[in-house]
């Protein structure tokens, strides 16, 4: 059995709106082979194929006051 492996790549862009508000967005793509997964049938671990996952995510944060700071997030993935 192979060990399992990964490919990812990530952008991700913060900008301050005004004062007390900023966003954030991040786009990513990964890539996986070999991953692992019991086999029912034989009662083994074997490798598997390969998968994809790719989305973005979004965030946006108010500074609302020193004690107070109100955060929304969203996030999309296709895999």
């Amino acid at each position: 059995m192979n060990w399992e492996n990964s490919e990812t790549r990530e952008v991700s862009i913060d900008q301050k709106i005004v004062q007390d508000l900023s966003a954030t967005v991040t786009v990513f793509d990964s890539y996986f082979h070999d991953m692992i997964d019991f086999d029912t049938a034989t009662s083994k671990y074997v490798n598997i194929s390969r998968a994809t996952s790719r989305g973005a995510e979004g965030k946006l944060s108010w500074q609302a006051t020193k004690g107070w700071k109100f955060t929304a997030t969203d996030t999309y993935l296709e895999t």
